[in-house]
């Protein structure tokens, strides 16, 4: 479903799934007004000039075992699908994809939970694709800024990526978790290498070690040693 301008596609998307709109349906719009990222971040996108959609899947996941593979096994298509033109991405935990060290895409995943499982899962992209111009955000990229020659159309983009989805989601399937946790590791932004960190209001330097089994981080401080984060608990300053 195409609609020239959305609040959020995520928000649309939503209310048909809980109306029982099928598995792989997709919205998208040319103009998100409202676009969310994590835990009620928005997500500012140039109109007619990005990715930003929407997609369902309907399935039964535990929230504590498989969720957290899903979650990361979307991160990972992402950067998988990227491939195609010889672009190497890096997955910054827990959702964000980065081209040269810069932000140039963000998932957000709203799932209907009953009881300790999924219902279905709304999976929402903002992906930044021909958009040059990004003001005050320093830390922001497109793929047409970081390489120029490429030549990609919006909404291709959007249906070959989705396709990509469905044709990689017998990995999910199958429970292919422990692939799925070693393809994201060996992906990971910062990983292995001394940074700046910011927890409980303070600047400490640490060491990315690896993102567990429920999808925390896992980092070295310096004179504390290995400790487990969840998300907005530590952030990488970079």
């Amino acid at each position: 479903m195409k609609f020239n301008s959305l609040e959020s596609t995520n928000q649309k998307l939503y209310q048909l799934s809980e109306n029982n709109c099928p598995s792989w349906t997709v919205v998208s719009t040319d103009i998100q007004t409202a676009g969310k990222g994590y835990l009620s971040n928005s997500w500012l996108s140039a109109p007619y000039k990005n990715a930003t959609f929407s997609f369902v899947i309907r399935h039964y996941l535990s929230i504590d075992k498989e969720i957290p593979y899903f979650n990361m096994w979307i991160a990972n298509e992402i950067r998988i699908f990227l491939t195609k033109w010889q672009i190497r991405a890096k997955v910054k935990w827990p959702n964000d994809i980065l081209l040269n060290n810069k932000k140039m895409a963000g998932i957000l995943i709203e799932s209907k939970i009953l009881g300790d499982k999924t219902k279905f899962s709304v999976i929402g992209l903002g992906i930044n694709i021909l958009q040059i111009d990004f003001d005050h955000l320093k830390q922001a990229t497109s793929l047409k800024k970081e390489y120029p020659d490429i030549e990609i159309q919006v909404s291709s983009f959007i249906e070959d990526l989705t396709l990509h989805f469905y044709n990689n989601y017998y990995k999910i399937e199958n429970g292919s978790y422990a692939q799925i946790l070693e393809d994201y590791n060996s992906n990971l932004f910062g990983r292995n290498k001394i940074s700046v960190f910011e927890c409980k209001g303070s600047k400490v330097n640490g060491i990315i070690k690896a993102v567990n089994s429920k999808g925390n981080l896992i980092v070295e401080l310096e004179n504390m040693g290995e400790k487990e984060f969840r998300h907005k608990e530590i952030t990488l300053l970079y």
